[in-house]
C-alpha cells in the first residue's frame, strides 16, 4: 500500500510539472516550486526525468543567479506523433480524416488524407493506410467519433456500424500502436478550453459545448475544472436520450423551430448545470442574436454563465483529439519515471 501512495504522488507531481510547463514555460526550478508547492530537490528529480525521456528541454537562461546561468525548462513536443483521426459527416457522408501531428498538434504530413467510411473493415484499412503513407513513426493514434464511447467501447454511434465495437482495442491490435478514442463533442470542448482558461487568466470551473451537425443529431460535451466528464455509462452529452429527443427528428434546421430547439438544449443544462460556460457548435449558422434574444430572461437569471458560439467545430476537434493524444502518451511515458 505504502508503495503504490508513493507512486501515485510522484505520479501526480510529474503531471504537475508538466501541465505547469504546458501553460508557462519556459520557466526556472524555482518558478515550477513556486507554483507547484513542489521542492526544487523534487522537481529536478522529475525534470531529469522528463529529460532523459524527450519530454523537456533544458536551456540556460541569459541572466546569471550568483555567478550561474540558472537552466529554464520547457516542454518539447517535437520527439513523439500522432495519428490523428477524425470521423464526421460531410454532406450526407461519413468522412474520415488523417493528420500526423507532434504532440503540439503541428502537422508533420503534407496534407491531410481523407475517405469515406461506411463501416469498420473501411476504418481499419484508412487507419492502416494512413501509418504506412506517413514516414514518422506513431507513438499513438487518436480516433474521435460522433458517438458515445466508454473504455474504448463504442456505445453508439451516427456511424452505426461501429456501435459495440472495443474501437481502442481492436485497432491496437491491428497496427500494434496504442490508440486512444474520444468523443467528438468531447474532443471540440477539450480543444477551446485552453483558449477559454487563457481568457479567463484561470481554469475555468465548468462548462458544456453543444454541436449541431447539419443532417445528424445534436451531441454535448461536459468539462469540470479542466477534466472530461465521460459519465457512469460513458453516456454523458448523449442528448438525444434527452426529453428534447424527439424534437431532433425530421426538423428544417433553417427554421425558427430548429431555433428554438437549441433554446431548450441550453436552457435544460443552464438550470442542470449551471455552467460558467455554454459554447454552441452550430454548422447550420442559426442566428446568435435569435437564440440570445430567446434567452434573454434565462441570461439574466445565470448572468455568470456566458453563451459562446463558434464556428471552428473541426478545429477544435482536431486540436482537443491532440491535447487528449498528448496526456495520454505522458501518462505511458512517465508509468516507469
Amino acid at each position: 500500500m505504502a508503495n503504490t501512495t508513493v507512486s501515485q504522488l510522484r505520479a501526480k507531481n510529474i503531471k504537475t510539472i508538466l501541465s505547469i510547463l504546458e501553460r508557462n514555460s519556459p520557466l526556472k526550478s524555482s518558478d515550477i516550486s513556486k507554483l507547484s508547492n513542489l521542492s526544487i530537490v523534487s522537481i529536478n528529480n522529475i525534470i531529469n526525468e522528463l529529460i532523459a525521456t524527450n519530454l523537456v528541454t533544458a536551456q540556460s537562461d541569459k541572466i546569471k543567479t550568483g555567478g550561474r546561468h540558472a537552466k529554464l525548462f520547457e516542454l518539447d513536443y517535437s520527439n513523439y506523433y500522432l495519428l490523428i483521426i477524425q470521423i464526421f459527416e460531410k454532406g450526407k457522408n461519413m468522412i474520415a480524416t488523417a493528420s500526423l501531428c507532434d504532440l503540439q498538434g503541428n502537422n508533420q504530413s503534407p496534407k491531410e488524407l481523407d475517405q469515406e467510411i461506411q463501416n469498420y473493415i473501411d476504418l481499419e484499412t484508412f487507419i492502416s493506410s494512413s501509418v504506412d503513407r506517413f514516414s514518422h513513426e506513431v507513438s499513438g493514434i487518436v480516433i474521435g467519433i460522433p458517438g458515445a464511447v466508454a473504455k474504448g467501447v463504442v456505445k453508439n454511434s451516427d456511424l452505426k456500424t461501429l456501435t459495440g465495437i472495443n474501437l481502442s482495442s481492436k485497432i491496437k491490435e491491428y497496427t500494434g500502436i496504442k490508440t486512444f478514442i474520444l468523443n467528438d463533442v468531447n474532443a471540440m470542448i477539450y480543444g477551446v478550453m485552453p483558449e477559454i482558461n487563457e481568457q479567463n487568466k484561470m481554469i475555468v470551473d465548468s462548462a458544456i459545448a453543444l454541436y449541431y451537425p447539419e443532417h445528424n443529431k445534436p451531441g454535448a460535451g461536459l468539462i469540470i475544472k479542466d477534466s472530461l466528464v465521460i459519465g457512469a455509462n460513458g453516456l454523458a452529452g448523449e442528448i438525444i436520450y434527452s426529453s428534447n429527443s424527439k424534437l431532433y427528428d425530421n426538423i428544417d434546421k433553417a427554421s425558427d423551430s430548429f431555433v428554438n430547439v437549441i433554446v431548450k438544449d441550453i436552457q435544460n443544462v443552464v438550470s442542470i448545470i449551471d455552467p460558467n460556460y455554454v459554447i454552441v457548435f452550430d454548422e447550420n449558422k442559426s442566428s446568435p442574436e435569435l437564440i440570445k434574444e430567446k434567452l434573454n430572461e434565462d441570461l439574466n437569471i445565470h448572468h455568470n454563465t456566458k453563451l459562446v458560439f463558434k464556428d471552428n467545430a473541426i478545429k477544435n476537434f482536431k486540436y482537443g483529439l491532440v491535447r487528449f493524444g498528448r496526456e495520454q502518451i505522458y501518462s505511458f511515458i512517465t508509468q516507469n519515471i
